[in-house]
This record gives structure tokens, C-alpha cells and sequence, in this order.
């Protein structure tokens, strides 16, 4: 075996190895997303077709990663060289509530095998800054796209409403390898907007208690709070007033403590 042959072997096998991730954000495929239904509704087309639904001639290196996206985040289905809007693609633009529609935003951004994985490893817990290079160093992400790929992941977190004040609302979305389980799994979910915690029943009767979610700061504080005003939380109406109180508590750490807010912070001496 020569050397270029070794080359290009090694190049596909890393290929390979790399975690599957779309190449746009949540929000830009819900708006290519929404042209296709209007141009297609349930019917199916082809990948020709579905370029020019999203304004473009033809399939080129920047049109064909969209529709791929779109596939990525479960809005369309692909059967061979065929394509049709999905269930939950208009479940998000043709929505018959505020709180289905949530839902199934949850479920697109939970559906690319990357974003679910980096939403279950930091729910509850704020995106460390150093996100491109674990992207890079873990999932095998190509260090040219490491920092978009980053800000694609956090762009459409916040969009689904799951990325507040820097920190990812946690979600219990399962983690099967087949992207239908885990959209099935989100959009099962019947709790407030943005959560999945289970509400919990009384020791000794049927009662339902209000079930809580609980968000961790950067400064270590735990704000836990009732899951009927989730949404509250996850439009920002508080951000203001607690990311004072967070700053508040990290100025008044003693200097010695502050490397528990940040585990890559060092402890000042």
C-alpha cells in the first residue's frame, strides 16, 4: 500500500469516525422547513426540487447541506433519493399550541446524534467556553468547523428555549442511536414549556405534586423553581435580576473558592 492510498484511508476512516452534525441552525431550517411545506405540503420530491423550494438553481455545496440539516433535525424524511415533510416539521410551523410547538422544537434540536449528546452531557450545567476544541478533541469535528459547529449547537439551543443565561434548561431525552426514538421520546413529554422533569406523586395518595426544575449558575447556585412558570424562565423574564445575583455571589466568593466555579479556573494564592 502506498502512501497516498494510506492517506486517503486514514482521511476516511476519521470521516467516519466524526459525530453526524447539520450544518445550520434550528431556526434557519425551520424557515427552509416552512418553504417546503408551502411548496410540497405532504407530497414527496426530490432533492432538486427541495433546492429550489429553499431559493436556489441547483445542488450545489451549499444548498445540499442544507437539506441534509433538515433531515438532521427529523423536518423532513428521506426514503432513497425521495424526501417529505415530516409530522413534527409541521407540528413546529402549522402548530395547534404554544406548548406543542416547544415540544417539538425540543425534539428537532434533540434529533442530530451531536446535539443530543452535548445537550445530555451539560443539562443543568452553562457550555464551557471551550466547546470548539472539545468538539474537535471528542467528537472528531474538523478543527476548521469546531467553533462553528459550537455556535450552531448554541444558536439552536436557544431557539428551542433550553439555553438560558448561558446555561442548557435540563431535558431528559433520552439516548438511543435512533434519531425516532429520541424525537418520540421529547415530544411524549406533557410537562410545562422546556421541561422534562416527571412531576412526582404524594407517599400515600394519587395527588400529583407540581413537579421542579432546577437550573445550576456559574457561581454554583442552584435556583430551583415550579415547572408552571418554566416558561417565565425560558423567555429570560428574570435574567436580568439573576445574573445580578449570580455576579453578586461570585464577587463575594472568597478569592481562595473560586476555583469551584470554575473547575478550569486555578485557585488564587
Amino acid at each position: 500500500m502506498n502512501e497516498e492510498t494510506k492517506k486517503g484511508l486514514d482521511a476516511k476512516t476519521k470521516r467516519e469516525r466524526s459525530t453526524a452534525y447539520p450544518a445550520i441552525s434550528l431556526k434557519e431550517s425551520v424557515e427552509l422547513s416552512e418553504k417546503l411545506i408551502n411548496a410540497y405540503s405532504k407530497s414527496p420530491f426530490s432533492r432538486d426540487l427541495a433546492v429550489q423550494a429553499i431559493g436556489y438553481k441547483t445542488i450545489t455545496g451549499t444548498s445540499a447541506p442544507k437539506v441534509a440539516a433538515l433531515v438532521h433535525y427529523g423536518l423532513l424524511e428521506r426514503s432513497g433519493n425521495a424526501y417529505k415533510n415530516s409530522d413534527l416539521a409541521s407540528r413546529i410551523t402549522d402548530f395547534t399550541s404554544e406548548e406543542d410547538r416547544r415540544e417539538a422544537l425540543i425534539a428537532a434540536v434533540s434529533s442530530p446524534k451531536l446535539f443530543a449528546s452535548l445537550i445530555s452531557e451539560y443539562s443543568g450545567k452553562a457550555i464551557p467556553g471551550l466547546l470548539k476544541n472539545i468538539l474537535v478533541s471528542q467528537y472528531k469535528i474538523g478543527r476548521k468547523v469546531g467553533e462553528d459547529v459550537a455556535e450552531t449547537f448554541k444558536e439552536s439551543i436557544e431557539f428551542a428555549g433550553i439555553y438560558i443565561n448561558g446555561v442548557v434548561v435540563e431535558v431528559s431525552i433520552g439516548f438511543q442511536d435512533d434519531k425516532e426514538d429520541v424525537k418520540s421520546d421529547v415530544s411524549k413529554q406533557s410537562l410545562p414549556p422546556n421541561v422534562s422533569m416527571g412531576a412526582q406523586k404524594g407517599p400515600q395518595n394519587n395527588h400529583i405534586l407540581p413537579s421542579m426544575q432546577s437550573v445550576t449558575l456559574p457561581s454554583g447556585i442552584i435556583l430551583s423553581y415550579s415547572a408552571d412558570i418554566a416558561y417565565l424562565f425560558a423567555i429570560g423574564k428574570f435574567g436580568a435580576e439573576i445574573s445580578a445575583l449570580d455576579k453578586a455571589v461570585m464577587e463575594a466568593k472568597p478569592k481562595e473558592d473560586t476555583n469551584h466555579a470554575d473547575n478550569n479556573t486555578p485557585a488564587t494564592k
